[in-house]
């Protein structure tokens, strides 16, 4: 009888081994198992400067990438498959045109067709809020002087709305286009357009004049060199975009001021006022970052 018990106890024992081992190796070989990722991207279009390079951030794929365009002589590519999230396609437009560009997923099987675009170089800002600027007045007449910038139509009306989208075009028309906002650039939906000039040095103020399409008078707006992305808008001016480095972590989406200068209009009342401005601030998308933009109107 106790024999019998015994050998009861070591077939228990040997059973519950083996389910434990069996449960380990099973647990085992889940976990070896590679999860196989479908291949997106955040767009389907994009526009590239002539002669400058953007990133195609893959959103998911399985970082294992070849690509192949249809006219390879527009564009020249690089692949990253290390990059965060799930790898990078650089881009680099090498003359104007258009052509489709497959990247194929090469451990899924899956391809993405993708529409390039290779265009003019553009400089794309958003507009922010007025700033009035008084300097050299007592502080009672100073606050005054802000408030009417801002609120008489005289010194503001010729500035743009806040939350609107302005991009200069460096075409043969010199042309520029306003949005209401990012969802209308995204849609084509153009709210103003007409044609610019762009003035500026190196260390003064520099100019940026529009011409908009029906309307007489030129509007006129000065920078000054010390804001943060003039380095930015002169290279542009120049046929050069900024890259990488001046769109660095710390200042992001730097800043141009469009400004109008009141100071002899209010030191007639003041003489003791060094300067009067109401500026705006606008801030940059950097190109290289692709943007949302409706079929044709960068072509």
């Amino acid at each position: 009888m106790k024999l019998l018990r015994y050998a009861t106890i070591q077939n228990f024992r040997l059973t519950f081994t083996l389910i434990v081992f069996s449960l380990i190796a099973s647990s085992c070989s889940k976990e070896k198992k590679v999860e196989i990722m479908d291949l997106k991207f955040p767009l389907h279009t994009y526009y590239i400067p002539k002669g400058n390079e953007i990133s195609l951030s893959i959103q998911t794929g399985n970082q294992k990438y070849s690509v192949k365009a249809a006219d390879p002589s527009l564009i020249e590519t690089t692949v990253t498959n290390e990059d965060w999230p799930a790898g990078t396609i650089y881009v680099k437009g090498l003359k104007n045109g258009s052509t489709k560009f497959t990247v194929k997923d090469e451990v899924s099987g899956q391809e993405a067709l993708l529409d390039i675009h290779v265009v003019d170089p553009f400089f794309v800002m958003k507009v922010t809020d007025l700033i009035p600027g008084v300097v050299g007045s007592p502080l009672s007449n100073v606050t005054s002087i802000r408030e009417k910038l801002k609120a008489e139509p005289k010194y503001n009306s010729e500035f743009f709305g806040n939350g609107e989208i302005l991009i200069l075009r460096r075409n043969s028309d010199q042309q520029f286009l306003v949005f209401k906002n990012e969802e209308d650039v995204e849609k084509g939906l153009v709210y103003k357009s007409g044609n610019y000039s762009l003035d500026l040095t190196d260390d003064s103020p520099g100019k940026l004049t529009f011409n908009f399409a029906g309307g007489n008078t030129p509007v006129e707006f000065l920078i000054h060199p010390e804001t943060t992305s003039y380095a930015i808008l002169l290279d542009f001016s120049k046929n050069k975009l900024a890259g990488p480095a001046q769109f660095n972590p710390q200042n992001p989406y730097p800043y141009i001021y469009l400004a109008k200068d009141f100071t002899k209009e209010f030191q007639v009342i003041d003489p003791d006022l060094e300067r009067v401005e109401l500026s705006q601030g606008m801030f940059t998308y950097p190109y290289f970052l692709p943007i949302k933009f409706a079929e044709g109107i960068l072509k």
